[in-house]
């Protein structure tokens, strides 16, 4: 049975500063940034918040302004739908035995921005009831098994899915006392969504036990990955200001252009961008490989700012 779950955002500091902008007239104007939504940068002037079209600013502004989308991961209002599905999932280890069941997360970009390089990490709950060598006093336990993932990038509107791990569900005939059949049973799925190693949104289906998160050493490896990403797209762009050089043309290409070398040769053979690591397991508790980033890292739709 699928359920469908608004995602709860959490609110992120843009950590933007004021400053002087100026428009395509050369007037000035003293604000902050706020927010990206679409084709409009929202802005605060006088504690009132003002949403400006991209367009509007001056093209050294525009450039400001999209290093800025680019860098911080509370520039964009992230906004998601997800929704679950339990799924019989293939054994990935080569053994044989039955199969597993995991879910299938379906998640729908709602924000107005296209988003990229959004990190989905999710844990799968399991009621551990049956003891499968056949244990009468089989004490019952909360498993959890962890993964985490690179979702494409997602223009709005637009959805992709997510393939979790599958537990073992064992079931048996009767339990012994009441006589009565029992079997493990899945506990829901927890999903939280980071930019650059910093949490902007989480969701749980609604059979999710109350818990703590449980840690994952590799998913802590990748995140701090994905923050030495950040730092290093934040030096080009400040090690580019720093030698005073305004960049020719549209400003969105130039931006592209030094995301894309920020990442460059970052992409290793074999794994594909934006698939699946290696997770852990445990109770409710691994060594886990890298995973691979994209080759470019897509800002802005700038389709909407250009007219």
């Amino acid at each position: 049975m699928k359920c469908l779950f608004l995602l709860l955002t959490i609110g992120v500091p843009a950590g933007a500063e004021v400053r002087t902008f100026h428009d395509v007239k050369g007037r000035a104007m003293e604000a902050e940034l706020v927010k990206a939504r679409g084709p409009n940068i929202v802005v605060r002037m006088e504690k009132k918040e003002v949403p400006v079209p991209l367009k509007q600013f001056s093209r050294e502004d525009q450039t400001v302004i999209l290093q800025w989308i680019a860098t911080d991961p509370g520039a964009i209002d992230y906004r998601f739908d997800c929704r679950e599905a339990e799924k019989e999932v293939a054994r990935t280890d080569g053994e044989e035995g039955p199969g597993l069941r995991g879910y299938e997360v379906t998640v729908a970009n709602r924000c107005l921005n296209t988003v990229d390089g959004i990190r989905v990490c999710y844990r799968v709950f399991l009621d551990d009831r049956v003891d499968p060598i056949g244990s009468w006093f089989n004490a019952r336990k909360l498993m959890f098994k962890a993964g985490d993932e690179e979702l494409p990038s997602l223009a709005y509107g637009k959805s992709a899915k997510v393939a979790t791990r599958g537990h073992q569900v064992d079931k048996t005939r009767s339990n012994g006392f009441s006589g009565q059949p029992e079997r493990d049973r899945l506990r829901g799925v927890w999903v939280r969504f980071f930019k650059f190693g910093t949490e902007v949104g989480s969701w749980k289906s609604g059979a999710v036990p109350k818990c703590e998160w449980p840690e994952s050493s590799g998913e802590k490896a990748r995140l701090e990955g994905d923050r030495e990403r950040q730092r290093e797209l934040v030096a080009s762009f400040a090690g580019k200001a720093g030698g005073g050089e305004v960049p020719a043309g549209e400003p969105e290409g130039e931006v592209k252009r030094e995301v894309a070398k920020a990442v460059a040769g970052k992409t290793g053979a074999g794994k594909p961008a934006g698939g699946k690591a290696e997770t852990a397991e445990g109770k409710v508790g691994g060594e886990e490989k890298g995973e691979d980033v994209p080759e470019e890292i897509k800002i802005f739709e700038m389709e909407d700012t250009a007219k």
